[in-house]
């Protein structure tokens, strides 16, 4: 069975409040000494400039780092930072409501993925008739950690949200605009809210960036990136370590075989990083076999392995994969499919009849390995 990878992407949004509310958005991915993926633990942030840190560990993945000015403080006025609120309930069943603050109006785009990145609603498109903190409900059909993501203007910004329970359907409804002379902004927009901090940042801060990631069963860490920070950017943290993967092997063709037994095998070429613990041969009728069907093992570690397969039926069609496990998982081979001798006294499988000069025509039959 080959190891599926998932991918981890970290998300920091900074949001600025002053006059000119800018958003940037940092996402982390890691790579090991060969430029496969590796899945990060953890990532610590460091605002060198200002002293203070901030670790994002998974699935936890979602940071809002503000300025000094505190959200309560804010002027909802076109001066407000584009942002959205905490979605409340979270962690909610079924459905929940969200806000997002508006600086200005025109059009808006919100889309809702997985923490893979897949997308779970199609993305919609609102056009703002004013500016203002406009209402949404979210409806999900299954469990899962979502995260929903606004763009207008060139700005973005994403919330993190835990849906424990399933509903109907999935869907985006828009509920209008809040009052904001009667809505209690403090509520929609706490200043500690989950994902936030209120940690100060300025455009060209310099920041540190680390990773942190389990590779073959060993924490490991990143090279750090340091530099001046003043837009988005995705970030891809250097680890030394190779991370092992399955084993890879071929699967031999089959070319001596009775009507009961064939002789079989295949190479385990390289062990992917891990001691190789079992090889050998899979095979079934119906084709794609796995180690879930019938399988012999045939030693252990890399190389050429061959043997004996045995108690098969006569004028019968099997098809084989050579496989390989280590720590990793299992790997297999190409398929390989060979079709069993008839047995003794039957017509020969290949050439039941054959014809003489005058087009006579005669039955075979099958005497051990001869016809």
């Amino acid at each position: 069975m080959l190891k599926k990878l998932y991918s981890f992407t970290l998300l920091i949004i900074i949001t600025l409040a002053p006059l000119h509310s800018q958003t940037i958005t940092l996402t982390f991915t890691g790579q090991d000494a060969n430029h496969r993926y590796v899945q990060l633990d953890r990532v610590v942030i460091n605002n060198v400039a200002k002293g203070w840190q901030e670790t994002l560990i998974w699935n936890d993945t979602i940071l809002t780092v503000q300025d000094h000015t505190g959200i309560g403080d804010i002027d909802f006025t076109s001066n407000m930072p584009f942002q959205f609120s905490q979605n409340n309930p979270n962690p909610f069943r079924s459905s929940t409501e969200v806000a997002l603050a508006a600086p200005c109006a025109g059009g808006v785009t919100i889309n809702i993925t997985d923490m893979l990145g897949r997308e779970v609603m199609k993305t919609e498109n609102f056009d703002f008739q004013q500016a203002g903190i406009h209402q949404f409900r979210l409806t999900f059909a299954r469990t899962g950690n979502y995260i929903i993501t606004a763009h207008q203007n060139g700005q973005t910004t994403s919330v993190k949200m835990v849906c424990i329970h399933g509903g109907e359907n999935n869907n985006i409804e828009y509920q209008g605009i809040i009052n904001k002379n009667t809505a209690n902004l403090s509520t929609i927009f706490p200043k500690n809210s989950r994902g936030m901090t209120t940690q100060p940042f300025t455009l060209g801060d310099q920041m540190e960036y680390i990773g942190y990631a389990t590779i073959n069963g060993q924490e490991e860490t990143s090279h750090a990136i340091t530099q001046a920070q003043t837009t988005s950017q995705t970030f891809t943290l250097q680890f030394d370590a190779v991370q092992a993967e399955t084993p890879a092997v071929t699967t031999a063709p089959v070319t001596d075989y009775s009507f009961d037994m064939a002789i079989v095998g295949g190479e385990v070429v390289t062990d992917g990083g891990m001691t190789v613990t079992a090889r050998g041969i899979c095979w079934n009728t119906i084709g794609n076999p796995t180690v879930n069907d019938n399988c012999f093992q045939i030693g252990d570690g890399t190389g050429i392995f061959s043997d004996s397969l045995t108690g098969l039926y006569a004028g019968t069609n099997y098809y084989i994969r050579a496989y390989a496990i280590n720590s990793i998982g299992t790997a297999y081979g190409e398929e390989v499919s060979f079709t069993t001798r008839p047995a003794d006294g039957q017509p020969c499988l290949i050439t039941p009849i054959i014809m003489d000069v005058d087009n006579n025509s005669y039955n075979t039959v099958q005497i051990g390995n001869q016809c």
